[in-house]
Order: structure tokens, then C-alpha cells, then sequence
């Protein structure tokens, strides 16, 4: 069987001057690039320094991270390909591009998947070396067998990549919807001379939303049920601000009974508040939408769950306490030397911005159902992972056929 040194040569990035990551540039694709397991990460850094051609990727172009951040050997293997919304990157001395010898685009794209596959997680695995810092060689890598791309493979490919194309799309839409509340909001505040905003005297946070102060850790056991249950944290509220819930973790029966508490509501905004470096507190916020309808879902002791009020809609709630001015004040108010964090006090004491005229009625009307539309559409996205990833094994066997993978997309997208 061929191997994937038969088809691709590798090249290697080089380290970059750390002063001039965030400045005008391409993509900088680095680990922090990479989506463990596979896939790009959209939250990446930028570089204004000097791009050697042969170090820079065009989009489409395939490169991977041979060495793991952890000795957990996550991201060993993991591969990406840069998306047509990134004009240009540049690799770093963690990653490698794939070259191919001969340009395919199909067949570019099913090595693509055929490096996502649990099969080839396995083998990065069972191949991993070092204790600190794990790394698979070059020669492992290349080493790794490709089966022929048959019609059917290629069908399967087609549907992932048709799956990859609707997240994506998704991903673009939430984009828009949270920019567009973000101005909608901005052109409601009544803003002082220096175009800070105003705040209501005597009205604050817990005026206008009811705070749980934390859910409870989970602790491992028997699995409480089929439908599992998701515990949240702050490694689950993404920038973008829609809740990703992918993985279910599994957790004894007791806590089931003790967790109602912290049980999530589609809606229900979420602020991380505790973390980040010594006196430097970094406020997390984000909204839950159940893209599971049948797991439980809860917080854990990081996470305030917070409620608006009556009179104050969850989207307005949502884009205020995303705000950049609310930001700002979350952080001066966060406290602690080893672990900072905003306690629930000062969390209350917040202050609410001032609205024009009839600016409250009119967002809520307006941010709410932005809000809904924005989780639905997460909850999709999370259904068409889902999907991608029970494709993925097939893969390899080639049993799906092509009925199969028509309803496999109409049900994600239903």
C-alpha cells in the first residue's frame, strides 16, 4: 500500500520574532492554529515580520503539527488547512506543510479527511515519543499508509467537505449577528464628551439579571444516564460567544441529584470569573444553546449563570455584558493575587449603561431574537459535527453509499 511519503515533501517553518505577533500580516500557524484532532482555528494571531516564500501557504494548502504543546500528545498529527477567508500564512517552527508533488484537488482534499480519521489519531498516537514534550518523526508521519481514493471514498469525501462548507457558513453568520447587535446596542447608549458610555445612577447588575454564583465540579463514576450529561468550564465559552458542547462527560448519579442548580437554560448567559495570569482577570462571556436536546447540561464552579430580569431581554443582557466598555469594567473589578476573579458582589455591582429614550423596548425586541437565531444556528453546527465525525471512520471502510449520504446532510441541516 502507498504511504503518504509517496505523494507529499514536507517543509518546516522557523521561529519568528515574538514582537511583531499581532502586527499586519498573514496568519501566523503556529499550534495555537490548529484544532487538536484536526481542523483550523479561527482565533488565530498574525505576523508583521519577514515571510520567506517558501515558509508561506495559500489557501487550500495543508500543514500539520508534529509535536505536542503537552505531553498529552493532543496535538500530535493534527492537520489544518488554511481557509479562502485567510489570504495568507506563514508556518512556525512547530508545524510543516504537506507539498505535493502533483497538484489534485480531490485527492488533496481526501488526505485531508484521511488525516482527521480516529484510525490515524491512533497511529500518531501509538507513534508519539518524548515525556515533557511529545513529537512524532517525520518519517512516521510520511510513513503513513493511503488507501486508493475509490468512488466511494470520494463520496464520502464530497459530503464532509459539504458539511465543513455549512459549519463554516454558520461560523460567518454568528459573526455577522453578534457585529450587527454589537452596533445595534452602541447606537442606543446615551455616551458621555469623551464617548464613554453614560451609566443609570443607583442601577446596577443585580438589578437587572439574577445571578447563580457557580454550578458544582463533577466527579467521575457511573454514567448517570444514556442522554449523558455536559459539564461547562471556561475552556467551553469561545470568542465567538455561542457555547460549543460537544463532548459528553460522563458523571455519577449523586451528582445528577446535586447539579440542578446549575442546570442550563437555552439562553442562559454565562460568565467565566475566575482565572488568567496574577492580577490580570480576563472576563469570559458567552450564551448556552443546547445543541443536544437530550444531554443535561450545567455549570461548573468557574461559570456564573446570570438571568435578566423582568423588562430586560437575554440578548440585551448578552451584548451589553460582551460590550468592550463592560469588559473594561469587569477587569478593574476583578480581584485575588494567585487566581483573580470577579466575585459575585462586585459581579452585582456592576454598572448598567443608560439608554436613550425608548432604546430599552426597542433592543429587546431587536437583540432577542438575534440571540435565538444565533444558538440555533450553533445547535446545527454542532449536529453537522456531530455527523462529521461518525463519517469520518467510514472513511477508511468505504460503506456508505450515496442515499446514505444525502439523508447523513439533510438530517444535520433540518
Amino acid at each position: 500500500m502507498a504511504v503518504l511519503g509517496d505523494y507529499v515533501d514536507l517543509i518546516r517553518g522557523k521561529t519568528y520574532k515574538g514582537a511583531l505577533v499581532g502586527q499586519p500580516g498573514p496568519a501566523l500557524l503556529g499550534l495555537g492554529s490548529i484544532v487538536p484532532g484536526g481542523g483550523f482555528r479561527n482565533d488565530f494571531k498574525t505576523y508583521g515580520g519577514e515571510c520567506p516564500p517558501d515558509l508561506m501557504l495559500a489557501p487550500g494548502d495543508l500543514f500539520v503539527s508534529l509535536k505536542g504543546a503537552t505531553k498529552d500528545g493532543e496535538m500530535i498529527g493534527s492537520i489544518a488547512r488554511l481557509p479562502e477567508s485567510v489570504p495568507a500564512g506563514r508556518l512556525t517552527q512547530d508545524t510543516v506543510r504537506l507539498v505535493f508533488r502533483e497538484r489534485d484537488l480531490p485527492f488533496e482534499r481526501y488526505i485531508y479527511w484521511l488525516l482527521r480519521t480516529p484510525a490515524y489519531r491512533a497511529y500518531c498516537a501509538g507513534r508519539a515519543t518524548g515525556s515533557a514534550v511529545v513529537a512524532l518523526s517525520r518519517a512516521d508521519f510520511l510513513s503513513y499508509p493511503v488507501p486508493t481514493l475509490t468512488p466511494e471514498r470520494n463520496m464520502i469525501v464530497n459530503v464532509l467537505e459539504a458539511i465543513n462548507d455549512k459549519i463554516d457558513s454558520n461560523r460567518r453568520a454568528t459573526s455577522l449577528l453578534e457585529a450587527l447587535g454589537a452596533t445595534i446596542l452602541e447606537s442606543a447608549l446615551v455616551m458621555d464628551a469623551t464617548g464613554t458610555p453614560e451609566y443609570v445612577l443607583n442601577r446596577r447588575m443585580g438589578d437587572v439579571a439574577a445571578v447563580l454564583e457557580t454550578g458544582s465540579r463533577p466527579k467521575g463514576g457511573v454514567a448517570a444516564s444514556d442522554t449523558g450529561v455536559i459539564s461547562l468550564g471556561a475552556e467551553s465559552i469561545q470568542s465567538a460567544g455561542v457555547i460549543a458542547t460537544t463532548a459528553f462527560k460522563r458523571v455519577s448519579e449523586e451528582f445528577v441529584e446535586t447539579m440542578r442548580r446549575g442546570r442550563l437554560q437555552d439562553g442562559d448567559v454565562l460568565v467565566y470569573k475566575d482565572g488568567g495570569r496574577p492580577g490580570n482577570f480576563i472576563p469570559h462571556v458567552s450564551a448556552f444553546g443546547q445543541g443536544f436536546p437530550a444531554a443535561i447540561a450545567t455549570i461548573n464552579e468557574h461559570v456564573y449563570r446570570v438571568r435578566a430580569a423582568e423588562g430586560i431581554s437575554q440578548g440585551l443582557l448578552y451584548w451589553v455584558l460582551r460590550s468592550p466598555w463592560m469588559d473594561l469594567e469587569m477587569r478593574k473589578r476583578g480581584t485575588g493575587v494567585a487566581i483573580p476573579g470577579l466575585n459575585s458582589t462586585n459581579f452585582r455591582d456592576l454598572p448598567w449603561p443608560a439608554l436613550d429614550g425608548d432604546s430599552a423596548r426597542h433592543l429587546n425586541a431587536t437583540l432577542e431574537p438575534m440571540l435565538v437565531c444565533m444558538l440555533q444556528i450553533g445547535g446545527e453546527s454542532m449536529r453537522l459535527s456531530g455527523l462529521r465525525d461518525a463519517l469520518l471512520p467510514e472513511l477508511l471502510s468505504g460503506r456508505i453509499r450515496e442515499p446514505e449520504t444525502a439523508a447523513v446532510v439533510q438530517d444535520g441541516t433540518e
